[in-house]
């Protein structure tokens, strides 16, 4: 009776325990901010627009404690660039948008996470996790003749929510979650396990 309870209880470890990700992200919480902050303008004789998008890259390490529970560490990055336009009529009485200057905002992640795998080690696993830790902003504004108007880097509390991921493969493979969070509503990429 002894052995059974021991043997019922303890869960074993997957062959390959360990595994590293790189992936790419979309519509992260950091650029539905700054999407939000920029339409605020359109109120004001300033307008900002996003003109270009990279990440979140990501790049994480996890190893499995069990066939159930993994925990590791995420770390992203997100480059999100703004036109500010100043809006003016002409002598004919026609909007003109004249470009004033450009806002720049690199964010950097670093998380711990933790995973729960709702299925065995097979060629499709299905899992959830949830990520918590820093989330630090380097932001630089510059005017329109070129001069920088303002740097600041701030540092936030944040963390992502992985409501459902799917890995396909066995020691290498491809990915795709989906969640909420600083890592993108959807993300996806490739993995390799040993």
């Amino acid at each position: 009776m002894l052995y059974s309870t021991q043997t019922g209880l303890a869960q074993e470890v997957p062959e390959r325990n360990h595994l590293v990700q790189v992936g790419y992200g979309a519509l992260s919480l950091q650029e539905i901010g700054v999407r939000i902050g920029n339409s605020s303008t359109l109120f004001f004789p300033v307008r900002k627009r996003v003109k270009q998008v990279v990440g979140p890259v990501q790049v994480s390490y996890s190893k499995a404690l069990n066939t159930k529970w993994s925990i590791g560490a995420i770390a992203s990055y997100t480059l999100i660039r703004s036109i500010r336009e100043d809006i003016e009529e002409n002598q004919s009485g026609e909007t003109q948008f004249i470009k004033s200057g450009e806002d720049q905002s690199r964010f950097y992640t670093f998380m711990p996470t933790i995973q729960i795998n709702w299925n065995k080690p097979a060629l499709v696993q299905v899992y959830s996790g949830v990520s918590l830790g820093v989330l630090i902003v380097d932001y630089k504004g510059w005017g329109n003749l070129g001069e920088e108007t303002r740097h600041t880097t701030k540092a936030a509390f944040l963390g992502h929510l992985n409501l459902l991921g799917i890995r396909i493969g066995k020691r290498v493979g491809g990915y795709v979650e989906g969640g909420i969070g600083t890592h993108g509503l959807a993300t996806g990429g490739l993995y390799y396990s040993f």
